[in-house]
């Protein structure tokens, strides 16, 4: 591993930036500073190339050029110090040729007993997409996606059936390269809105719009939907990839279980239908059906007799026909004689990138989630059930304004395998549009009178709880308000407001959603508005140091906390990490004590 500060010609090679750059081996990452904890570029050394560019004559001093094969963005990297421009060329050059040589003692190696996913179909696969196999990509891992998927499902408030921990897998290189046939199409499907033709055999919801689009390449028709969720684009994720809140909405599979992880946004996840019915038509007219031949068969059998004896044993025989329908419904039939189905997919969540125009839109705005059918051992077929397979689905949401997304589904047929014809499957796959869309957006509805959060609790201090403290609770139980302080503040303040007092954390997350990349959204207007005249009251106060170029860090909260009433009161709202500190800073009369609570706020999360 090495570490220094280099030279990196801007991308408009209109001048030289001093960058603080990172190898480890597997990766070269640039940050503005050393303090930096976010790099602003990961090169993933795997896909790069390292070239001798020379002499800079800038520098005068050796010039080195890496390349990203995946993006096509070339790095130019020189330094006044020309030993140690030197010293990184060499390591990066041993280090691409170590990956290389490991790539290929891997590919020579035996196979062994190893747990991976593979394709659920290989010949399926390798003509689904309408490609050949491609070149490995970047670790999938290393994607510039979101990491925390997995764990925002986890924070939510209910008891799942699933409470095994997913084990952690490594990628192979034929699953990374079906992800990255499986982005580029679903980069082509779900941005080719001139291709979109609606269906009218199909019932609409009033946001809802079905129809399909048709792949370019290979001429193949996707099933695709869209719908409109009253909802931030962080939140319509967060449930799209919940476990727990796939009963809500999913009617073919709602029991869903992760079960094994890749790392980053790539996971394994199992779904399974509780029944038969929901795969099989509407039964109605079975049962009308029913009665009608029972009244028909009775009026003939007394057909001999007069007309009264044939009507009369027409009115029994569908007295009869109903009592059979009632005692040993269609609905009955179809769950002794078709068993149960379930699916196994390799779920991939990226930034999406309409492959049309080749502009990458922002990760907030639209995010896509990939979904295709594998084979695992950690999963086998279970004998009451019979795997379907799907080749290729995906979701797209993307923000639509304040309050309000558009989710878009694509998705292949269904093949549920076994005895069912391939009517039935193509009748599944347009249910998961026609029927999964509304019942989404229905969930979304209800879901709002718990609050914008809908439903989500999640606490401030401990991010990764299970599980949070009714309301009820704090009701019913008399604690002390001090007594909530008292494990956060470092010390005990000689006097507290009655503003201090009343505040919890509880209270800011309800006006906010939790996104799955880290951070919060804030959704409630009227915080918006007080903390948009905090800033405009910092920029009016103090707006002539940020025009003679000095940093916003200069206008910390240090510089006014000696005075008698200050804006802390305001910031309290505005701050996300650690309110409490500057509740009780404000409210302290002592100014050594405030300037204590100033500091320690700073120091908690103020980084």
């Amino acid at each position: 591993m090495k570490e220094g500060y280099l030279q990196k010609q801007g991308q408009l090679l209109k001048g030289w930036k001093k960058r603080w750059f990172v190898c480890d081996g597997r990766t070269l990452s640039y940050f503005h500073t050393n303090l930096d904890k976010t790099p602003s570029a990961i090169i993933p050394l795997e896909t790069a190339t390292v070239q001798d560019g020379g002499t800079s004559e800038r520098w005068n001093g050796p010039r080195i050029y890496v390349t990203d094969t995946i993006s096509g963005v070339v790095y130019c990297v020189s330094g006044e110090d020309s030993t140690s421009v030197l010293q990184w060329l060499v390591i990066l050059q041993r280090a691409v040729q170590r990956i290389c040589d490991a790539k290929a003692e891997h590919i020579n190696a035996p196979l062994r007993q190893k747990s991976h996913s593979v394709p659920a179909d290989l010949k399926a696969t390798d003509t689904a997409f309408g490609g050949s196999l491609r070149r490995p990509t970047a670790s999938v891992s290393a994607s510039n996606v979101l990491s925390n998927t997995t764990a925002s499902s986890k924070r939510s408030k209910s008891t799942s059936h699933v409470t095994s921990k997913p084990v952690n897998l490594s990628t192979t290189l034929r699953l990374e390269n079906d992800l990255a046939v499986a982005k580029a199409l679903l980069g082509t499907l779900l941005f080719q809105h001139s291709r979109f033709h609606v269906m009218s055999n199909v019932h609409h919801h009033p946001n809802l719009r079905i129809g399909f689009v048709t792949d370019p390449v290979t001429g193949k028709a996707y099933l695709r939907g869209s719908i409109v969720l009253d909802v931030v684009p962080a939140l319509a994720l967060r449930l799209l990839l919940d476990p727990q809140k796939r009963p809500e909405w999913d009617v073919h599979f709602p029991l869903a279980s992760h079960v094994a992880s890749y790392g980053g946004a790539t996971a394994l996840l199992h779904l399974a239908s509780t029944s038969s019915v929901p795969f099989m038509p509407a039964a109605e007219y079975v049962t009308l059906l029913v009665v009608v031949a029972c009244a028909a068969v009775a009026a003939l059998a007394m057909s001999s007799q007069s007309l009264m004896h044939a009507a009369n044993a027409a009115v029994v025989g569908a007295l009869l026909g109903s009592l059979l329908v009632i005692t040993v419904s269609p609905q009955t039939l179809w769950r002794h004689a078709i068993q149960r189905r379930d699916l196994l997919l390799l779920r991939h969540v990226f930034e999406a990138q309409s492959s049309a125009n080749s502009v990458t839109l922002s990760t907030n705005d639209a995010m896509v989630v990939a979904e295709l059918s594998v084979v695992n051992e950690l999963k086998p077929v279970t004998q009451s059930t019979i795997r379907g397979r799907v080749s290729i689905s995906g979701w797209l949401v993307q923000s639509l304004g304040t309050d309000a997304t558009l989710v878009t589904h694509v998705v292949d047929n269904v093949n549920l395998n076994g005895w069912l014809p391939a009517a039935v499957s193509e009748r599944v796959a347009r249910g998961r549009l026609s029927k999964c869309l509304p019942a989404l957006a229905s969930f979304v509805q209800h879901a709002q009178t718990q609050g914008s959060h809908c439903g989500y609790h999640d606490d401030l201090f401990d991010i990764d709880a299970t599980a949070v403290i009714d309301e009820e609770e704090d009701e019913d139980d008399a604690t002390d308000s001090n007594d909530l302080l008292a494990p956060i503040l470092p010390l005990d303040p000689p006097h507290v407001g009655p503003s201090a007092l009343g505040f919890h954390p509880r209270q800011y997350m309800q006006a906010v959603v939790r996104n799955p990349a880290g951070g919060v959204t804030l959704t409630d207007k009227d915080v918006a508005k007080k903390q948009n005249g905090v800033v405009m009251e910092v920029i009016k106060t103090m707006g002539t140091k940020l025009l003679d170029g000095k940093s916003a860090v200069s206008l910390s909260l240090p510089v006014r906390i000696f005075e008698p009433r200050t804006m802390l009161d305001r910031l309290v709202d505005f701050y996300m990490y650690a309110p409490n500190y500057l509740s009780a800073a404000s409210d302290a009369t002592d100014a050594v004590e405030r300037f204590k609570l100033t500091m320690a706020f700073a120091v908690a999360g103020w980084h």
